[in-house]
């Protein structure tokens, strides 16, 4: 299992992008949380194998139609306290 911290920047919020990485992220099996940032970013906090980790990382460079990513920013964390994935409000 891998662990990320994933920052995502640029027209994010208002357009869908928190629930569409909860789906994407059940899709995958990715556990942990997404939540909106006072800066306008969207922040991540991801729990999940290896090669399903990179194809959510993948995802969230694009997100959501209406989303216009401008940066991904990844850091490895140690640990993501989750069973599920949640939107944290």
């Amino acid at each position: 299992m891998i662990n990320y911290k994933i920052e995502v920047k640029g027209n994010v919020q208002g357009v869908g992008y928190r629930y569409a990485a909860y789906q994407k992220a059940n899709i995958l099996g990715v556990k942990g949380t997404v939540q909106n940032l006072e800066d306008g970013s969207v922040v991540i906090n991801a729990s999940a194998q290896r090669e399903k980790m990179e194809t959510f990382v993948n995802w969230c460079q694009v997100g959501p139609d209406a989303a216009r990513v401008s940066g991904v920013n990844t850091e490895e964390i140690s640990n993501v306290d989750a069973n599920e994935f949640k939107i944290v409000r």
